[in-house]
């Protein structure tokens, strides 16, 4: 399965980081993804395992996911186990997204999230593996430095 992995440093404490990063509705306010800029939509409150959630961008398409582990104050984990994009009705199987929050001290937390992806057969799993690979390291990296972000406006 392709990984990319990125840390951030952010000059906040883990519950001011942690409240942002679970208000999952609030995403496409502050996360600069192009497949969650428009809408968020949660199936059920509060936010927890078993959530789950439909993520909206500007194109007619949307991605269909749920949370699979939850740590307070530590680990959010969901995956995406649905897309409408054309592209990934082809190739696409599902994504493993991942972000950890460790305190560093009272006020500074780092935020490290994993996106882990698996492709449908050998053609996927190639095309995961090599086309797909950049868009993983952009999201990472998007995903904590926008919450790095967002944080810090809480």
């Amino acid at each position: 399965m392709p990984t990319a992995r990125h840390s951030v440093i952010v000059a906040a404490p883990a519950g001011a980081v942690w409240a942002r990063l679970v208000d999952v509705a609030s995403w496409p306010r502050w996360l600069r993804a192009p497949y969650a800029s428009e809408s968020v939509t949660v199936a059920n409150s509060p936010v927890g395992v078993g959530t789950e959630f439909v993520l909206k961008g500007s194109l007619p398409f949307r991605l269909f996911a749920s949370v699979t582990e939850w740590r307070e104050e530590q680990l959010l984990s969901f995956q995406i186990y649905r897309s409408e994009y054309p592209s990934d009705r082809l190739f696409f199987e599902r994504a493993v997204i991942t972000i950890e929050l460790d305190r560093l001290d009272e006020t500074r937390t780092r935020a490290t999230c994993t996106h882990r992806v698996a492709g449908k057969g050998l053609l996927g799993t190639l095309y995961m593996a090599t086309v797909f690979r950049p868009f993983l390291m952009s999201n990472v990296r998007r995903f904590v430095r926008s919450l790095r972000e967002a944080a810090l406006d809480f």
